[in-house]
């Protein structure tokens, strides 16, 4: 089978065209932002996390493999590329995140379309709160067993961020993925998770202490229009800085 890979050159009759796979690549998926570009990243983070290599099919009808279990694959970013002047591009902070959590008919080649449902064991919903895609620190894993997931919202088509924070434990780093999931695997999570009740109230103040720095780098970025609407959320913390 032919392998195109990061050292393949592209040819004429044998004679290299001056130009590789790697420019494609450079060309096609720089901007890691842009969402078509952003769920293959998200997976690919992901993959490393877990210590495993599963090659990409855009078909499946879920994401990666793990240790058996079927993991879907969610991405947002806290900023958004808008094109408002030819090809001066600004970035705008999104307002509102969302996730697709849809269930789905998934065909069988050969047989007919199965009933809709979520065909994942696990989903990690992954938000992105810098610019620099790079900077792993800056990305926010929230895991939760698909079964959770259709006890907690049916047969809902979209979870918000906010929901997601209202209803899980603050999010995972990229180091705390595996140990996580393979938590979740031996039965050693509680998903019942209640940010009101006492028992969680130190999760929840570290949840929120993450809230505000990322509102403060997004004020430090913001356009200015948008630093109104993000002064605006950071003045609900004003009195409780001292207790986060």
């Amino acid at each position: 089978m032919y392998d195109f890979n990061r050292n393949t050159q592209f040819h004429l009759s044998g004679i290299p065209a001056g130009f590789d796979s790697v420019d494609f690549w450079e060309w096609f998926a720089s901007y890691t932002l842009d969402g078509s570009i952003r769920g293959g990243m998200a997976e690919f983070i992901i993959m490393k996390a877990l210590g495993i290599e599963n090659e990409r099919n855009i078909w499946d009808s879920y994401d990666l493999e793990y240790r058996g279990m079927r993991i879907e694959v969610k991405s947002a970013s806290l900023f958004t590329r808008k094109n408002r002047h030819g090809f001066q591009y600004e970035y705008t902070i999104n307002q509102r995140i969302t996730y697709s959590i849809e269930p789905k008919h998934k065909h069988v080649i050969g047989g007919d379309w199965t009933s809709r449902k979520r065909n994942s064991d696990i989903y990690i919903f992954t938000l992105i709160s810098d610019m620099d895609i790079s900077n792993l620190e800056k990305w926010e894993f929230y895991i939760i067993p698909t079964e959770t997931i259709n006890k907690a919202f049916g047969n809902q088509k979209t979870l918000s961020l906010s929901s997601i924070r209202r209803f899980t434990p603050p999010p995972k780093k990229y180091s705390q993925v595996r140990e996580y999931i393979d938590l979740i695997i031996k039965g050693g999570i509680d998903m019942s998770y209640d940010p009101n009740t006492e028992k969680s109230a130190p999760a929840d103040r570290e949840a929120e202490k993450i809230e505000l720095q990322r509102l403060i780098a997004c004020y430090q970025v913001a356009s200015p229009d948008d630093k109104n609407v993000v002064w605006a959320a950071l003045n609900k913390y004003a009195s409780q800085i001292d207790r986060i």
